[in-house]
């Protein structure tokens, strides 16, 4: 038990229990995964969420072929986590706009619950965690209604300083498309997302949120590519996206716009992150707790006619114009109002 020893028939027992009763929801409540245990789960269930990550998560073929995150589960990472998904790994992120998926801070109560079980003691901020890479070299990656918050912890040990951000998209592979949207990266410490794409390869970023980060909300690298070639940074369409306001990102190509940045150009040789048009509203907003989702088929009228209260009166529309059926003028017109099977 999180909160003392107990000892069967004695009052530490009885205490314990006091503890546990008066305990802030959800405290403790989550599953644990480490790379120790990550094989024994390679579905992540919304009856297993909240889970909390710790450490270093490397999820190869050593560990897993695939791991599937099902819609609505939360996951928490711990102070340093990161999660890293390998090419040979195929990741399916189900998340859906009423049930969307979220990697966020332990401190974060508003989903998932109080799983550092602290109450209202600490609250989330940029840099509780450290980052998400995804490998897409195989297109592999299928995500959709992720929403990465708190991300982004500093790192200094690269080269030429900070190389930190909240998710790293990989493509590495020479003539590749790869692509990924509805997709939400905010409140990073650091970078937002940083695309790291090789020469003759363009990665599609669409229908997807940035907003709130510290550093630049998308940020291109170039990196090696699958022979060790070190060539000029791969095509960035980052188009119809939202930034964080209508105006756009802030950008020199956009001298309005009051959104989260998009980093300049770093290597003139190579092509400029295309990011217009933009979206005017968040593509995914957070659903509202006990709003169920819009109607799609089978939506019927929720108006109730209660017969005797005066006032209630229904038609139909027919050939002659209206046909009242309620009130009743014959037996044939109540018979329309019974509720048969059919």
């Amino acid at each position: 038990m999180r909160f003392m020893k107990t000892v069967a028939g004695s009052p530490l027992a009885a205490i314990a229990v006091v503890a546990v009763l008066l305990s802030p929801p959800y405290a403790g409540a989550s599953t644990l995964i480490t790379q120790e245990n990550i094989a024994a789960h390679p579905v992540w269930t919304n009856a297993e969420s909240p889970y909390t990550v710790e450490g270093d998560l490397y999820v190869d073929l050593n560990a897993l072929a695939s791991l599937t995150i099902e819609p609505g589960v939360v996951v928490k990472f711990a102070s340093s986590s990161s999660l890293v998904v390998s090419e040979n790994v195929v990741l399916n992120v189900e998340g859906t706009r009423e049930e969307p998926v979220y990697f966020t801070s332990p401190k974060d109560d508003s989903v998932g619950g109080d799983t550092n079980g602290d109450g209202s003691t600490t609250s989330p901020a940029p840099g509780d965690w450290s980052f998400v890479e995804l490998i897409l070299n195989r297109g592999n990656v299928h995500a959709s209604y992720l929403k990465i918050r708190y991300g982004g912890a500093p790192d200094d040990t690269g080269v030429s300083g900070p190389v930190s951000a909240s998710l790293f998209l990989v493509s590495a592979f020479n003539g590749t498309q790869r692509s990924v949207e509805t997709i939400e990266v905010s409140k990073s410490a650091t970078v937002g997302v940083r695309a790291q794409v090789v020469s003759n390869s363009t990665l599609t970023i669409s229908n997807s949120s940035f907003f709130g980060n510290l550093g630049f909300a998308l940020e291109r690298d170039r990196i090696p590519n699958q022979f060790g070639q070190f060539d000029l940074a791969g095509y960035v369409d980052a188009r119809n996206n939202w930034w964080g306001d209508p105006s756009g990102p802030q950008h020199a190509d956009n001298t309005d716009g009051l959104g989260d940045d998009v980093a300049p150009l770093a290597d003139p040789n190579s092509q400029p992150i295309a990011f217009d048009p933009w979206l005017a509203e968040n593509p995914m907003p957070d659903p509202v707790s006990g709003v169920p989702p819009s109607c799609v088929s089978d939506c019927f009228s929720n108006v109730l006619f209660l017969p005797g209260i005066e006032g209630s009166r229904l038609y139909r529309p027919d050939a002659a114009g209206e046909k009242r059926l309620w009130e009743p003028a014959h037996d044939a017109d109540a018979q329309e109002l019974t509720m048969n099977p059919d």
